[in-house]
């Protein structure tokens, strides 16, 4: 003890003996009455850690060297943080967010977290900002960085672990102190310091940092792949999958880092943003793959996309033998399992289950029957998995899993697991299809009914396709061409050709061996289904075969209605005005009036295309009259059929003569559109919002150029939707004639380009007849129009119609598609 008390030494902090000593010290002094105040033993080990710290500063015993007067301390300025990478792409919104928090002057938010899937690119983006706020000058304290190592397979860090590393990049060169003293000897040494930022990576929880966030002006910077929600005050910043044109760019720069004449991205574009998408444009996943290629400068971008396209054997593409930069294995497969790894094992399941289940998104109705779990417990898992970045939340209350972890599920999945949750989910929709779809197509309850039963299938079509074609793989077949017929009339509605394609495409293979009503009910399905996304060609030997196989009349005469479709389009219309005569007579003969009327509709549509249009328009007005008349008239079904034979016959009155029967159409396009806005059906609504503009044109461009411009631009708003290419483009095409004969020429050859481009990729023939209509130009009346006696309700009765007042609509009656009376 000598040494101690002639100060040549110092004791070890924490020193049993010299605890001892002070204890006996301070009860004799004591005991002699003298003034002293007892302090505690963590107190007397904190004097020796400044001692001793003293003593390394100064290099001699424990009293402070004196300095000059006004001579400067020079104070440490550490930086740990690993260098900022060359090609660095994207997150301009993130980058501006959190440089707006860091800069001096801004809010005061102490903890800012980067949170993100695995290998979305959290460590990336904070070395980036914590570089650009050093080298701004806003931390001159220093910069420091710490791996917690929270998702990696050695022992991460815990808070005094963490503690004692920053404690020591601060420049303490003593021992650190106990672990429970640590955080406050980190406080104290960041005390009165200029700012600091200290970057801690790879948190697990907020645990992690007990004690580590720092007071102002200090700040912290944590990366995680939870959302570490349980931080007081933190500010969470989201990192997403990249876009394509991000994705794109990040591979170009990360091959020209390697070598700058390497140029296979801008020679390959398209293979470039299909290897981006096939990576799900994940930061990770786009350096590994870059790593690959950069590795083989002959390898084409082509093959590498053939490569990954293999859905089974993409993810252990996705690796690479070594390491990156921060010591951490290039594998996606890899870094995934560190994330699954961590759950609980009912959220392990979850993962599985939800990610594996087919179709692009999910609800929580859906989700509790895959996991055969209560609501609430559903809930609970969902939001687990949405915490820790495993599972998406999207706006609209569903919930979807990134690509790459889909496949990843996929292989996580138990023997009979994924069996199991596909069958209870097929008995779900094969219990609530039918029933929901008969209230969009019957209209049988309230309005409020059908509404929601709209909307629950705008939300859910999707992944009832997908379970389709899962039931037909996994060997439910039966089930699934039921559950696909059942889906057909939504299908129909909304115009979903594509997805209705590949369903029924699916349900004809498994149909092989059931029985031949069945096969026959897919067969049908599949041609109305070609038909709807205008594979006329492909539609007609399977509605052909469907009206062989079908098992009585009613059934026979509605595949012999859905072949005159089928012929109508590919313009064999005797052979369509014949068919319906044939359905028109067995629906007669069977007592199906609404049968009957739809036949009526499509053959009246026959006949004007064969130029018959006063035995067209006779044949609609019989059709519309038994619909008005029936007692069933107000059914969804009926109204359905009226709004198509409102249509139709305006259509032959435009063909007939439109400048004499121009008005007549109007209104009878105009009923049409009413219907269509009260069942809430957008792509009814787009095609006859298209017609009206058509028939304001046919009658006089001169007289109705405005009224037809609105409609076209109404019209391409609903386009934008979504739906049919082939209706969107007719949209664009009526916006630029309209365009042209109001003399606006840009805009109509821009609409008309547009047009062209959809009718092309589509393989229509209507491209080839854009150039004529790009020589239309402004003209003057049409001979025979009414000039300056077309009144206003001509022009705006859409307008009305469209704002929900039918009070004019209501007031007209038209006799001999000519003569109007207004009530």
């Amino acid at each position: 003890m000598n040494p101690w008390l002639l100060g040549q030494s110092l004791p070890k902090s924490g020193s049993p003996v010299f605890l001892t000593l002070v204890g006996v010290l301070q009860q004799m002094a004591a005991e002699r009455g003298a003034q002293v105040t007892k302090r505690s033993e963590g107190a007397w080990s904190q004097l020796l850690r400044n001692a001793n710290d003293q003593r390394v500063a100064e290099k001699r015993g424990g009293r402070p060297r004196k300095k000059p007067p006004g001579a400067p301390r020079k104070p440490v300025s550490p930086r740990t943080l690993p260098a900022d990478i060359a090609d660095f792409t994207g997150r301009d919104a993130q980058v501006s967010e959190l440089l707006g928090l860091l800069e001096p002057g801004a809010p005061a938010e102490v903890v800012l977290v980067a949170a993100g899937m695995a290998g979305v690119g959290k460590t990336t983006l904070a070395v980036h900002v914590a570089d650009r706020a050093r080298r701004a000058g806003w931390f001159s304290g220093g910069v420091l960085f710490v791996d917690l190592l929270g998702f990696s397979p050695d022992a991460s860090l815990d808070a005094a672990g963490a503690a004692a590393v920053l404690l020591r990049d601060l420049g303490r060169r003593a021992a650190p102190p106990p672990a429970r003293e640590r955080a406050g000897a980190l406080r104290s040494l960041l005390a009165g310091r200029p700012p600091v930022l200290m970057v801690l990576d790879n948190a697990v929880s907020a645990k992690q940092l007990t004690g580590l966030v720092p007071h102002p002006p200090h700040r912290l910077l944590v990366t995680s792949r939870d959302t570490l929600s349980a931080l007081p005050s933190a500010r969470v910043v989201r990192l997403d999958s990249l876009s394509e044109q991000e994705s794109v760019l990040m591979l170009d720069r990360a091959l020209r880092q390697a070598c700058p004449a390497d140029n296979r991205v801008t020679a390959e574009p398209g293979a470039a943003r299909r290897i981006a998408e096939l990576c799900g444009f994940l930061p990770l996943a786009l350096r590994i793959t870059a790593a690959q290629l950069r590795d083989d400068p002959y390898h084409s971008l082509a093959a590498q996309a053939e490569a990954l396209s293999q859905a089974h054997a993409r993810l252990g593409l996705l690796s690479y033998d070594d390491v990156d930069a921060d010591g951490r294995p290039l594998a996606v497969r890899a870094a995934f399992d560190l994330s699954f790894d961590r759950l609980a094992d009912a959220s392990q399941r979850a993962f599985r289950l939800i990610g594996a289940l087919p179709g692009p998104d999910i609800g929580q109705e859906t989700a509790a029957i895959g996991l055969d779990r209560s609501a609430q417990d559903t809930y609970r898992l969902l939001a687990d998995l949405v915490r820790r970045h495993l599972l998406r939340r999207r706006p609209d209350s569903r919930w979807d899993t990134h690509d790459l972890l889909r496949l990843y599920a996929a292989e996580q999945v138990a023997p009979g697991e994924y069996e199991a949750a596909l069958d209870r989910m097929l008995h779900h929709y094969r219990r609530r299809v039918p029933a929901t779809c008969r209230s969009v197509s019957r209209d049988t309850g309230r309005a409020k009914d059908r509404r929601q039963a709209v909307e629950w299938l705008d939300t859910e079509h999707r992944a009832v396709a997908a379970v389709v074609v899962a039931a037909c793989e996994h060997g439910r077949r039966r089930e699934a061409v039921h559950l696909a017929n059942d889906m057909s009339t939504y299908w129909e509605f909304r115009r979903l050709g594509r997805e209705w394609t590949a369903a029924a495409e699916a349900t004809l293979e498994a149909a092989h061996n059931l029985s031949a009503y069945e096969f026959a009910m897919a067969s049908s399905n599949l041609g109305n289904a070609y038909r709807a996304d205008h594979r006329s060609a492909e539609a007609l030997p399977h509605l052909e075969r469907a009206a062989l196989l079908a098992p009585n009349e009613l059934v026979r005469g509605r595949a012999l209605h859905n072949l005159g479709l089928v012929q109508f389009q590919l313009g064999r219309y005797h052979d369509a005005a014949s068919n319906h005569r044939a359905d028109l007579d067995i629906c007669r003969s069977q007592g199906d009036e609404l049968g009957a009327v739809q036949a009526l509709v499509a053959l009246g549509d026959a006949q004007r295309k064969l130029g018959r249009h006063s035995e067209a328009a006779d044949t609609l007005v019989t059709a519309l009259s038994v619909l008005s008349t029936s007692r069933h008239g107000a059914r969804g079904s009926y109204t359905n059929t009226r709004q198509g034979a409102h249509v139709n016959l305006a259509l032959i009155l435009m063909d007939w003569n439109a400048v004499t029967y121009g008005n007549c159409g109007i209104w009878h396009l105009c009923h049409a559109l009413r219907i269509a806005l009260e069942r809430g059906d957008r792509v009814s609504q787009l095609i006859i919002l298209t017609d009206l503009a058509a028939l304001y044109l046919a009658v006089c461009p001169k007289c109705y150029a405005e009224p037809a411009l609105d409609c076209a631009i109404r019209a391409l708003a609903l386009s934008e939707d979504g739906g049919d290419p082939v209706v969107a483009a007719g949209a664009l095409l009526t916006l630029g004639r309209a365009h042209l004969v109001r003399g606006d020429t840009a805009a109509g050859t821009a609409a008309l380009r547009q047009a062209q481009e959809a009718y092309a990729a589509q393989g229509r023939p209507e491209a080839t007849k854009i150039p004529s209509l790009l020589q239309e130009t402004a003209t003057e009346h049409i001979t025979g129009c009414r000039g300056a006696d077309v009144t206003l309700w001509e022009r705006a009765l859409h307008e009305s119609v469209l704002d929900g007042q039918y009070d004019e609509l209501e007031r007209m009656t038209f006799y001999g598609f000519r003569y109007v009376v207004r009530h």
